[in-house]
């Protein structure tokens, strides 16, 4: 029996990983889906101080309280930079660390300057930085529709527009530090969602780890959840 800890990216919660949990609970293993401070069902915790360092902080409680070893702990998009942090802190107990159309931050950078340093995000930080200030307060990233993530099925769209939060915009600017040669004795492993395009044939994951790939957009947790399902306990 293997032990997953799920981490849901940006304005999305623990229940993103509804479709994913039982095919890997069916399969015998352990699951654990939390939701990070200020999001999903935890949105009235959210505040201008809640940043990076809360969702790490967030992530190791739950490893610390549930007494968590040997955990694979898979973070999507944003939640790169969490699982990240994680990393950093608490590496005895992992066994396995899996980004998901995830960010992979050098020490040092933030969720902002790892999109800055992709390349082809201008365009994206523009809408962020003016709908931060415009809709959200000045501190909160705003929502948007599903179809902009790669969800497209009509119930998949109702279901997410409903349960989507605002997520604080202080973790995107905050930096995540660690120690590169620590965390480099971690296997890790990349996914990449790649809609109904072929499979790259030269690219490889987070500081050079294997990649795999998956036939869907970006919100596979939600767009194909069992395919994802199916993908994880390949790496058990």
């Amino acid at each position: 029996m293997a032990t997953f800890v799920l981490v849901h990216g940006g304005i999305m919660g623990g229940w993103a990983w509804k479709g994913v949990v039982p095919p890997l609970r069916a399969a015998g293993h352990e699951i654990y889906a939390p939701t990070l401070t200020g999001c999903g069902e935890r949105v009235h915790l959210a505040s201008p101080e809640v940043g990076l360092e809360t969702h790490i902080q967030d992530i190791v409680n739950v490893l610390m309280y549930e007494d968590l070893r040997d955990v694979i702990l898979v973070g999507h998009s944003y939640a790169g930079m969490v699982i990240t942090g994680v990393a950093g802190r608490v590496p005895d107990c992992l066994a396995k660390l899996v980004y998901l159309d995830a960010m992979f931050p050098r020490s040092g950078q933030s969720a902002i300057d790892v999109w800055r340093e992709s390349g082809g995000q201008h365009d994206f930080l523009v809408w962020l930085e003016e709908n931060v200030r415009t809709q959200g307060d000045g501190w909160k990233v705003p929502t948007m529709p599903p179809q902009e993530y790669g969800v497209t099925d009509e119930a998949d769209v109702r279901w997410a527009a409903a349960k989507a939060t605002p997520h604080p915009y202080k973790t995107f600017v905050d930096p995540v530090y660690y120690d590169e040669a620590a965390f480099q004795s971690i296997p890790r492993i990349g996914i990449r969602c790649i809609g109904d395009q072929p499979p790259p044939l030269d690219e490889v994951g987070p500081g050079g780890a294997p990649m795999l790939f998956i036939a869907t957009g970006h919100a596979a947790n939600i767009a194909a959840p069992r395919e994802l399902a199916e993908l994880l306990l390949t790496l058990v």
